[in-house]
């Protein structure tokens, strides 16, 4: 859903810049046929380039300025993906998320500070959802009914050939109008020449078939019936096809005055037919400013190469560009590079793991135990908190919106860890994501795959247990399970959310906990809660999780949320 609203502001923004481009350059000139083709490019562009995605030969200069245009993109995607539930309700690891907030009377636990706000934003998105769907229902049905009318209107009506065309004779007083081969005129309030004047204009509408250009501005008009440019857009197209067929009719010899005339006396109070050329369209003074305007010369024409380098930037700026090679660009980045320089076989295994996009990570911790890297700045363990800060201080613009992808060798202590988590959440830096290795021989090596979580504020409040079982929560703590009890582990969670409606998961784990084994046993919670999901899923739906649709599986969360917390002995709660 998150993907659709950011495809919808950025067609919007494409279409918002070739119509300034069209009112800046070209309303006023009098070559318009390339006009209308140049409206009919920029509604077909303004679709099509936001889904364009080329991998380019790396050069340093030109991958620059492509990523200062990705920074500069990430704002508004970040504010967009910040409604996304596909992220945060699943992997902020909120204790007791939405279920417990309410339970526990809105108090904290863990992180439903951070809860607390992703539910207004999901209900926000939740609300444009449902207001956006309803325009796009009702412009639908009415585009629907506007065609079924038009078909209905044509069977009533009496009908003749002329010229390879079907003029349909209205026995109503209403404007003269043409859809496709269609042409419907009232000849009983015209006489014969002004009858062949509106035929012929009518005409020109048909054979340059206008009216493909306008269901492209309806159905466009449809998706983005919110946008007041794109109606807008819909009105200039139907101005420049009058005026193509205004000039053509005079080109063929009629006399301009008594053309002109007839325009002001087809001006009559009753509204012109959306969806069709109509001849009486209300833009007379415009017309008739146009066909006694002198045609615009060749300096006026060289305005449409500017078109060209418009295209360019709207593409340059709202396509996704990215490099085929990962090398690293010399010089100083703001972006993280994807290669790693972990050995492949440091990464822990994990049978739960998502895919990560990496156009959201900003931040990339790798460290052996020894040596530690943030993006392209080597420090070790004590020096990361100042090297954190210099890089939050250089990102300003990004605050708020980090997201942190750790490259972490498995036999790190979790000592180390809990140090590096404090760190982040001390600078309010809150989405993490652990690198992990399929445990599975058929994965693709080009993609990287990650167990998302959220860390709690560093100010989060913690309930105390006698608190949380007074409220019927039922607490399931486990310390570190070896490789061996894992299964059993698993075992005892199904139960316990399969028993339970209100339940908490308590993980501790100790300092000297390798990275691997706290891996091992948060996956192994994960992996329960995606079996148990996916066989209510099946069950109630007849798919998966992931094939539903997203505000689907938001519910199908909220029936099973992941309550989990994590704790290094003698220290706070983690999650």
């Amino acid at each position: 859903m998150a993907e659709y609203i950011i495809y919808l502001l950025e067609t919007g923004v494409c279409l918002a810049l070739f119509y300034v481009g069209y009112i800046l350059l070209f309303r006023k000139e009098t070559y318009f046929a390339f006009v209308r083709y140049y409206l009919i490019c920029s509604m077909v562009l303004a679709l099509v380039i936001p889904l364009i995605h080329i991998d380019l030969a790396s050069d340093n200069a030109l991958r620059r300025k492509i990523e200062s245009i990705h920074r500069y993109k990430s704002y508004y995607e970040e504010v967009v993906l910040l409604t996304d539930a596909e992220f945060d309700l699943e992997d902020q690891l909120a204790a007791g998320e939405e279920m417990v907030n309410k339970n526990l009377e809105n108090k904290t636990l863990g992180a439903p500070l951070v809860s607390a706000d992703k539910n207004k934003l999901n209900r926000v998105q939740l609300i444009f959802f449902l207001v956006y769907a309803a325009g796009v229902l009702f412009f639908f049905a009415r585009f629907l009914y506007l065609l079924i009318w038009l078909n209905g209107f044509s069977k009533k009506n009496k009908k003749e050939n002329i010229d390879g065309l079907k003029l349909v004779t209205l026995d109503k007083e209403m404007p003269s109008f043409s859809f496709f081969n269609r042409i419907f005129i009232n000849r009983n309030i015209l006489t014969a020449s002004q009858f062949e004047q509106v035929f012929a204009h009518e005409k020109i509408h048909a054979n340059q078939k206008h009216s493909f250009d306008l269901l492209l501005a309806h159905v466009f008009t449809i998706f983005q019936w919110f946008n007041p440019l794109v109606w807008r857009m819909h009105k200039s197209m139907k101005i420049v096809h009058e005026y193509i067929a205004d000039r053509k009719v005079v080109e063929q010899g009629y006399e301009l005055f008594d053309y002109q005339s007839l325009l002001l006396s087809q001006l009559i109070s009753i509204r012109s037919v959306e969806l069709v050329n109509n001849f009486n369209l209300l833009s007379i003074k415009k017309r008739i400013a146009m066909m006694n305007k002198m045609k615009s010369g060749h300096m006026a024409k060289l305005k449409a190469i500017v078109a060209v380098p418009l295209v360019m930037l709207v593409f340059f700026v709202f396509s996704d560009l990215t490099f085929a090679d990962s090398d690293v660009i010399s010089g100083e980045t703001n972006q993280p590079q994807i290669s790693s320089i972990m050995p492949v076989n440091s990464w822990p295994l994990a049978k739960y793991y998502r895919e990560i996009d990496m156009d959201r990570v900003s931040i990339i911790i790798w460290y052996d135990g020894s040596k530690m890297r943030l993006n392209e700045k080597f420090c070790n363990l004590q020096e990361f908190p100042v090297v954190l800060e210099e890089f939050l201080k250089e990102n300003t613009a990004n605050a708020g919106y980090h997201m942190v992808l750790f490259d972490i060798d498995k036999q790190v202590k979790m000592e180390d860890m809990y140090f590096i988590f404090k760190t982040l959440r001390e600078n309010e830096v809150y989405k993490v994501a652990y690198r992990v290795m399929p445990e599975s021989s058929n994965f693709d090596k080009s993609i990287v795959y990650a167990q998302p979580q959220m860390l709690p504020p560093i100010d989060a409040q913690i309930i105390k247990k006698d608190e949380l079982r007074k409220e019927g929560v039922k607490l399931f703590e486990y310390k570190d399970v070896p490789a061996s009890g894992i299964e059993d582990l698993k075992m005892d969670i199904e139960k316990l959310i399969q028993g339970s409606k209100k339940y908490i998961i308590e993980y501790e784990f100790s300092k000297e906990t390798t990275y691997e084994t706290y891996i091992n046993n948060t996956n192994a919670v994960f992996q329960v809660f995606n079996k148990v999901r996916n066989f209510y899923t099946q069950e109630n739906y007849n798919k998966k999780l992931d094939e539903l649709e997203s505000d689907v599986q938001e519910e199908v969360r909220k029936v099973f949320p992941i309550t989990l917390m994590m704790v290094m002995a003698g220290e706070e709660i983690l999650n």
